[in-house]
């Protein structure tokens, strides 16, 4: 070691700095000490200049993205191209027991499967033929009246309307599916009302999904117990909207979830029988 170095410490921490910067290590401590000095200066400098022109970037490219337009998250493809969220009301009366019940609202909303965006709305009445008079009961609890079952169209004929409703919006039955809340719907009160109305259940309600299924799926919920509709609402924030047991309101608050799910990345693929 030097002779200055043993008499001097700082001389010798000096060198070391200036030798780690590539930098000569000539010269007595006031000099070592300009040399380091104006070295760490002209680090701080470029870093500073560094972070401008970052900065420069980060706000060029904001700009850009602001006279292109808002970045949006790319959205998880649906399977199909349309949904049918559908939940019908039904005759009724306080004591069920042995009592058929026939459809008498049948509504749908219609979602796109690519926008996640409400395309347009079906609703008809739907005349009873086996108990065409409404219990007290029932009009309490759908809201539905004597006066717009006696006028609506029966069953075959609101299919009719219905399949003219999907083909106006160019809607085919490959490539669509229903969305209803649990297996009800379809599975029992809509293969009942054919039956009853002597008809072939049509093949676009071959399949469905369950929306009860799919949420317990996507959120896994612990043993499996699935929320029904206001649970359903509860879990995400929301509250049910309109009437419930109003078929057509009903419905729109399934939507409401079904669009929700579908933002959130989940997928509408998996049918029921």
């Amino acid at each position: 070691m030097p002779d200055d170095e043993l008499r001097n410490p700082q001389v010798a921490e000096l060198r070391i700095a200036l030798e780690s910067l590539g930098l000569s290590t000539k010269g007595q401590v006031k000099v070592l000490k300009e040399r380091l000095r104006k070295a760490k200066k002209r680090t701080q400098d470029s870093a500073v200049e560094t972070e401008s022109n970052s900065s420069e970037s980060a706000i060029e490219s904001n700009a850009s993205e602001a006279t292109e337009g808002p970045v949006v998250a790319k959205k998880v493809q649906q399977p199909f191209d349309f949904y049918c969220v559908f939940d019908v009301e039904a005759t009724c009366r306080e004591d069920n027991v042995g009592w058929k019940h026939e459809v008498i609202e049948f509504p749908v909303v219609l979602v796109c499967g690519r926008t996640f965006e409400t395309i347009a709305e079906f609703r008809s009445f739907v005349r009873p033929v086996l108990n065409p008079v409404l219990s007290d009961f029932c009009t309490q609890l759908t809201g539905i009246t004597q006066d717009q079952v006696d006028s609506a169209p029966t069953f075959p004929e609101v299919l009719k309307l219905f399949e003219a409703f999907l083909s106006r919006y160019k809607v085919k039955h490959g490539r669509m599916r229903f969305i209803t809340d649990g297996p009800w719907d379809i599975r029992d009160f809509v293969r009942n009302q054919c039956v009853y109305s002597d008809i072939r259940r049509p093949a676009y309600f071959d399949t469905y999904l369950d929306l009860r299924r799919i949420f317990t799926k996507f959120y896994g919920r612990k043993g499996g117990k699935r929320a029904n509709l206001n649970g359903m609402l509860s879990l995400l924030n929301m509250e049910f909207e309109g009437r419930q047991h109003s078929g057509i309101d009903d419905t729109r608050n399934i939507a409401k979830i079904a669009v929700c799910l579908m933002e959130k990345g989940c997928v509408f693929d998996s049918t029921l029988r």
